[in-house]
């Protein structure tokens, strides 16, 4: 049984039934049970964590602060996280007197409203007198002014972040640890740069994932890479003008063998350390759970992207694309399930061809892919070039069905086969052949093959 997520909505196919055989490749039973509680609206409430696993912060908190500086991740990111923060909060507004900000790191990603903050935050499972003693500051509504510039990278990446967060006595990073398609890992250092930067650090960071003629990514920017990631070697620069005192990460401890009829959270693990201690730590876990081991590559892969609000944008849909062409062969067809009502989340990536940016030596674009009438110089439009290049050599490899409520027309300049109904996206598949080698990865920006095993690289 396939059990897929497309926005809002849930769907189960009968693999058997479409293929003629069992999947050659999918998720381990830990996800597969995770996603069937999800589909069917299940899934107990999300595991506490026992009060000790905070007890290494608190204990080390010094005395006499004035603020503490808390940074988590944006709405586009959701998770454990999301349940340690409220203990987090009240146990830091226990133990101090400090006024507590809570940064919110948006990096690239637009505001949203003080209500969506507030769901996203879970700050409605604080007190009211706990509520009186935070602030919320989401980094991309802060004007320029509430922003210090502290240097360059070697790569000459300008470094400019919140002043809320330079100034604060005690910097925490709170935030759950996911793959990054070409900065290697999410979170820790990543809150902190681009999290709290400006766009044009952003924007000259991200740039590192691209070859000098922009033609494809750099070998070392990839998911799971970090040693040899020229991103991730930049932006770690970038963190240590002003690093976290303390890093915090939960990481779920599935069972091996899950039963799908006892809906319970699965445990979870805090990690906790001085600077990018935990976060590393984390990192290493997330590593050996979410690498699927497999002997033989399926002929159709179906992918979907997780549902809201990880498919609201093909920005963000995109990634789990990324991850499952790592498990295909050149030429294999792959059905993307993403809603995208959100829309592309970039213009940029609304171009029919990637098109050449020329700049001068400041970044400054002096042609852009859509002519004359068109305003290059736009921050947005110049972030997600290699999200373009990533989705051209995406398509340019493999036949790509993207189900999902973006204008056909347009899909197809992409370079999508689009598809727009369930029956759309069945005869996609049976295009295939018939009883092909299938396999099925649910929110498949999680997983990467097993190391050592096909496709698994080091």
């Amino acid at each position: 049984m396939l059990w897929i997520r497309r926005g809002q909505d849930a769907l189960r196919w009968d693999g058997y039934r479409l293929f003629g055989r069992p999947p050659v490749l999918s998720p381990p039973p830990w996800a597969l049970t995770e996603r069937v509680w999800d589909v069917l609206g299940i899934a107990s409430a999300a595991a506490r964590l026992a009060p000790e696993s905070l007890q290494p912060l608190l204990d080390a908190l010094p005395r006499g602060l004035k603020r503490i500086a808390l940074v988590v991740p944006d709405a586009t990111r959701v998770g454990a996280w999301q349940s340690v923060l409220p203990e987090l909060i009240r146990a830091l507004l226990a133990r101090s007197e400090a006024r507590l900000l809570v940064l919110v790191a948006t990096g690239t990603h637009l505001p949203v409203s003080a209500a969506e903050i507030a769901r996203h935050l879970r700050i409605d499972a604080l007190g009211s007198d706990d509520q009186t003693r935070i602030e919320v500051i989401q980094n991309s509504a802060a004007g320029e002014d509430r922003r210090r510039e502290l240097g360059r990278t070697e790569q000459e990446t300008p470094v400019r972040l919140l002043r809320d967060y330079l100034e604060a006595d005690l910097r925490i990073g709170l935030g759950e640890v996911t793959y990054h398609y070409f900065a290697g890992f999410g979170g820790g250092p990543k809150l902190v740069f681009p999290g709290l930067a400006d766009l044009h650090g952003a924007r000259h960071n991200h740039r590192l994932a691209l070859s000098a003629d922009r033609a494809r990514l750099e070998r070392g920017a990839a998911a799971g890479e970090l040693r040899a990631n020229p991103v991730h070697q930049d932006l770690l620069e970038a963190y240590r003008f002003a690093p976290l005192d303390w890093t915090l990460a939960p990481v779920a401890v599935p069972p091996v063998r899950p039963d799908p009829a006892r809906p319970e959270p699965y445990p979870i693990q805090l990690e906790v350390g001085r600077d990018l201690e935990g976060w590393e730590r984390a990192c290493r876990r997330h590593d050996l759970l979410h690498r699927v081991p497999f002997t033989a590559r399926p002929k159709l892969l179906i992918a979907d992207a997780g549902g809201e609000p990880r498919d609201h944008t093909l920005l963000q849909a995109h990634k789990s694309l990324q991850h499952a062409i790592h498990f295909v062969e050149p030429g294999t067809r792959i059905l993307l399930v993403a809603a995208c009502r959100g829309g592309y989340g970039s213009t940029l990536l609304q171009e029919t061809e990637c098109g050449r940016l020329q700049e001068t030596a400041c970044g400054r674009p002096q042609e852009s892919a859509r002519g004359a009438g068109h305003d290059p110089g736009s921050a947005e439009d110049l972030l997600h070039v290699q999200t373009r290049v990533a989705l051209r050599l995406a398509t340019a490899r493999n036949p790509i069905g993207l189900w999902s409520d973006l204008p056909a027309a347009e899909v197809q300049r992409i370079g999508f086969v689009p598809l727009e109904q369930a029956a759309d996206a069945l005869s996609f598949l049976r295009e295939a052949g018939s009883e092909p080698t299938w396999g099925f990865l649910p929110r498949a920006e999680r997983f990467l093959p097993a190391a050592g095993w096909l496709g698994g690289g080091h």
